[in-house]
């Protein structure tokens, strides 16, 4: 059982992210409660979440706010615990009956992704389809790397050894690129790097553009797994794909608007 929601400072729903055993334990709840007369099968309704969990949310923002001591989780009935984070005013829920060491870091990731994808606001989530699609994708792909790779599991990309000729070469590549895509997208401040699989080959940021943290690191990753993942389905391949790591590489560019 797993769902995550973030909420607004009005207690109002940005964005959900629940499956099936989850909708249809909130639906069996709401018919014992009195709010849904028949429970549905796999479909969860936003104004029955917002009740059942607008009081929980409420006594959080309380004890943050006029206390400064609010909680980071809630311990419920059948294993289930409730773990809280924050940002820019937008309180993250997550639920789940997995272990705490787990959520924590689940959670954790999934504050980082919405930050990349929407910086400071958050609504663009509820107000843009595509950004609730991509962050929605960018999860998942991130729960199964974590589950089937040990790099993204232990967070650290695994740096790819080649002689010195391929390592000048790829350097190479990678300074053209920036040099041909800066005038076009009208930014001095590009990293761009090297991906072979699932390890670190080579990285080139311009003059003006600040060190990538091993957050941008990861985050790039995460997005490059998902890009290959969804090329991958359009030709019919199954997920993962195994080929030989060296048929092929990406170069991922990252514009630092944020840096």
């Amino acid at each position: 059982m797993n769902c995550l929601l973030i909420f607004d400072h009005l207690n109002d729903i940005v964005f959900t992210k629940v499956n099936k055993e989850f909708a249809n334990h909130i639906n069996d709840f709401a018919v014992v409660q009195g709010l849904l007369e028949k429970s549905k099968e796999c479909e969860v309704d936003i104004d029955i979440i917002v009740q059942i969990f607008s009081p929980i949310i409420t006594s959080h923002r309380i004890m943050n706010c006029q206390f400064g001591n609010s909680y980071f989780s809630i311990q419920c009935e059948d294993d289930l615990t409730i773990y809280f984070d924050e940002y820019m005013g937008y309180l993250f829920v997550a639920i789940s009956n997995d272990t705490e060491i787990h959520m924590k870091k689940y959670i954790s990731i999934c504050v980082t992704i919405v930050r990349y994808l929407c910086g400071p606001d958050v609504y663009q989530l509820k107000a843009k389809k595509e950004r609730f699609e991509l962050a929605t994708k960018l999860i998942d792909s991130w729960s199964y790397l974590n589950t089937t790779d040990q790099a993204t599991c232990i967070e650290t990309v695994e740096q790819l050894i080649v002689n010195a000729d391929l390592s000048t070469a790829t350097i190479k590549a990678l300074k053209e690129s920036i040099e041909k895509l800066a005038p076009q997208i009208d930014c001095n401040r590009i990293h761009a790097l090297v991906l072979v699989q699932n390890k670190f080959l080579s990285l080139y940021s311009s003059q003006n553009a600040k060190e990538l943290s091993s957050a941008d690191v990861l985050f790039l990753y995460d997005s490059q797994q998902q890009y290959n993942h969804e090329r991958n389905q359009a030709h019919g391949y199954r997920y993962p794909q195994l080929p030989n790591p060296f048929s092929r590489y990406q170069i991922a560019t990252l514009n630092a608007y944020h840096m």
